[in-house]
């Protein structure tokens, strides 16, 4: 598997497992990550803040990955 391939798959094992399984290995400190529908998250303590507040209210059942 390639090492692109890798990080996401470990991107959505984190989601699926609803664990911060290496969100420093996939993510440098000033990331910006933006979702589909608009909200913006800058830096990585934001990203991990938002990981994890959202993983107390919600859970990810299923997410498939295709090629």
């Amino acid at each position: 598997m390639k090492e692109r391939e890798k990080i996401i798959r470990l991107w959505f094992d984190m989601w699926l497992q609803q664990k911060d399984l290496g969100i420093d290995d996939i993510f440098e400190e000033n990331v910006i990550y933006v979702e589909s529908w608009s909200p913006k998250y800058e830096n990585r303590d934001t990203v991990k803040h938002w990981f994890n507040e959202w993983n107390t209210r919600g859970k990810v059942l299923k997410w498939n990955i295709t090629y």
